[in-house]
C-alpha cells in the first residue's frame, strides 16, 4: 500500500495531540509495528515541540506535515519557515539524540525561501525483508512524440523547468537543493559556481539538465544535477548534455570533473565510461533510501545507495 496524506497545523504548543494522531494513524495504515508506530509518533511530537520552541521564535506560520508510504518505508516530512535548520545545527539542542534515535533516518533540509524540513524516515518490515523492490509507480509515463531538441547552456528563464524536472523525476528527494530553488539556482550561474547545461524539446520546455559545480577558481568540478524527463528518455540526451558540459569544462580550463552516480542506476555510470572516466572509489550508503528516481525499473533495498566516483 502506497499513500500520502498532509497536515497542516497551527505552530501552536497545544496541538501537539493532533500532530502525534496523525502520524500514528499515518503509520497504522503503514502496517508499522505498535513499537514502530509509537517511536515515530513520539519522534514528530518532540519534532514539533522542538520546531515551535527553537525555530519559530521570530515565526507564527503554521507547519505542514506529510506522511508519505512506499512499499519500504514511511518517510514523515515537517515542513517550517522559521529559522533555517540544518543537520549541524539541530545537534545543538539535546533532544536532537532522542528524536535521531527513535527513527531509521533523521535529517533537516533547506528549502530556500520556501524553508527548512526535517525528514523522518523508518523502514516498513515488510520491506526490509525483500531486496527486489522497485520504486513506487504509477503508470509509466507516456513518451513524448519524437522530435528535435537544443541542448544549451542554461538561461535564467529555464530555472522554473529545470526544478519541475527535477521533481517529477525524484520528488523532492534529490539531494542538490539548489535546483528546486529558481532564484537560488540562477544566481549560482550567474556567479560561475555552477555551469548548468539544459536540454530543450521543440515547445520550448526543459526535458534534461546537467551541471558542472565548482568554488570560484577551482580547478575541478563535480558534474553533478543530471536529469532527463521519463517522458523524453531513450533519446541520447543524457550524452549529449555530458558532451555540452565537457566542452564547458574545456573552455573554462578545468584540469578535471568527477561525477558520483548511485550504484542503482547503471545509466548515469556507463554515461561516465563512455567519455573516458574511470572508477576511483565508492562511497558506501552517501545517498538516502527515498533518492529514487520515478518510472525507472531499478532494483531498490531499505538500505541508503552508495555512490560511485568516477574522474
Amino acid at each position: 500500500m502506497s499513500f500520502t496524506t498532509e497536515l497542516r497545523v497551527p505552530s501552536d504548543a497545544a496541538f501537539l495531540s493532533l500532530v502525534e494522531s496523525f502520524v500514528r494513524d499515518a503509520a497504522t495504515r503503514s502496517e508499522l509495528g505498535d513499537d514502530q508506530r509509537q517511536r515515530i509518533a513520539s519522534a514528530a511530537g518532540l519534532a514539533f515541540a522542538i520546531t515551535i520552541e527553537e525555530a519559530l521564535t521570530e515565526s507564527s506560520e503554521p507547519l505542514h506535515l506529510v506522511a508519505a508510504c512506499t512499499p519500504s518505508h514511511l518517510m514523515l516530512s515537517l515542513f517550517e519557515r522559521g529559522l533555517p535548520t540544518d543537520d549541524a545545527l539541530a545537534r545543538r539542542s539535546s533532544k536532537w539524540s532522542e528524536l535521531s534515535d527513535a527513527v531509521d533516518e533523521a535529517h533537516w533540509h533547506l528549502h530556500g525561501s520556501a524553508g527548512s524540513e526535517l525528514r523522518l524516515v523508518v523502514a516498513r518490515p515488510h520491506g526490509m525483508g525483500s531486496t527486489n523492490l522497485v520504486a513506487p509507480r504509477e503508470d509509466d509515463a507516456p513518451l513524448a512524440p519524437p522530435q528535435e531538441y537544443t541542448v544549451r547552456r542554461f538561461e535564467p528563464t529555464d530555472a522554473a523547468g529545470v526544478a519541475r524536472a527535477f521533481y517529477l523525476t525524484y520528488g523532492y528527494a534529490y539531494d542538490l537543493p539548489a535546483v528546486y530553488v529558481p532564484s537560488r539556482l540562477i544566481e549560482l550561474n550567474q556567479s560561475g559556481r555552477y555551469y548548468s547545461i539544459v536540454a530543450i524539446d521543440a515547445g520550448g520546455e526543459v526535458a534534461g539538465h546537467y551541471a558542472l559545480a565548482r568554488e570560484a577558481g577551482a580547478p575541478v568540478a563535480d558534474a553533478c544535477g543530471a536529469v532527463v524527463l521519463p517522458a523524453h528518455r531513450g533519446r541520447d540526451l543524457l550524452n549529449r548534455l555530458r558532451d555540452r558540459a565537457e566542452e564547458e569544462a574545456v573552455a573554462l580550463g578545468l584540469a578535471a570533473y568527477y561525477s558520483e552516480p548511485v550504484t542503482d542506476h547503471p545509466r548515469t555510470q556507463a554515461a561516465s565510461e563512455s567519455f573516458g572516466a574511470k572508477a576511483c572509489g565508492i562511497t558506501l550508503g552517501e545517498a538516502p533510501r527515498n533518492f529514487v528516481a520515478r518510472h525507472m525499473e531499478l532494483s531498490t533495498t531499505s538500505q541508503r545507495q552508495s555512490c560511485m566516483l568516477y574522474v
